[in-house]
């Protein structure tokens, strides 16, 4: 039987007939981040691939007259602090927004120490996939031996996910994307770099503190492999 992480609190061990690693799967909340640096940037250009249909279909669900609303800005620049600089909201309107990430990201944060509670990072991924993969697996409660992980690693490689596009891409069946593929659009951190200045930089990390504690910054920037105890 396949294990699914569960992406909230759920309950497990009403069924008798579980197996130990069922019922260890049940209940695995993992959660995969990345710097949000780069999470801006990747948001935007989501943003962006989103279908003319679906954008229709979520007007017409939650009443919004999308003639009233006023476009975005042409510069991406300015465009990433609408999204690093906004309010938290409580709902479905408050997700293109760092502060609502971060709100999210915390109840992780605050729970990592538990057994069932797993946070990986982007650029742990491109640093040691199979790894990353290995740990995956023992949190799942799954024995893989050693060659079955890296032919794992490597059917996840970002070139092969991206020729995959039209299966694997979140939302396909709903139609959310104008292009499949461009939803794996540069497999890379670091991509704020051409992006965001000196200043730029500095005012981050002002509003970056005003959001999280000191350790969950320092994860979010490098991940578990790259923090300075790591190293």
């Amino acid at each position: 039987m396949p294990c699914v992480p569960a992406k909230g609190h759920v309950q497990f061990g009403e069924r008798a007939e579980e197996t130990e690693r069922q019922k260890r799967c049940h209940r695995a909340s993992v959660r995969l981040h990345r710097d949000p640096r780069d999470v801006g940037v990747s948001f935007d250009h989501a943003l962006g691939n989103i279908s003319d249909e679906t954008r229709a279909a979520l007007a017409a669900k939650t009443g919004m007259d999308r003639s009233a609303m006023p476009p975005p800005p042409e510069d991406l620049r300015e465009r990433f602090w609408l999204w690093a600089e906004g309010e938290f909201l409580n709902g479905p309107a408050g997700i293109g927004s760092m502060a609502n990430m971060i709100h999210h990201l915390q109840t992780f944060w605050d729970r990592r120490d538990e057994p069932q509670v797993a946070l990986f990072h982007y650029h742990d991924l491109l640093t040691d996939l199979p790894g990353q993969l290995e740990r995956l697996a023992a949190v799942l409660g799954i024995d893989l031996p050693a060659a079955r992980i890296d032919e794992l690693a490597a059917a996840a490689a970002f070139d092969k996910v991206r020729e995959r596009a039209d299966e694997l891409a979140p939302g396909v069946d709903s139609g959310l994307w104008r292009d499949n593929r461009a939803f794996f659009r540069a497999g890379t951190s670091g991509q704020w770099n051409s992006l965001l200045g000196p200043h730029d930089l500095a005012r981050f990390r002002k509003r970056l503190a005003e959001l999280a504690c000191t350790d969950l910054i320092e994860w979010l920037y490098a991940g578990w492999l790259h923090r300075p105890a790591a190293q």
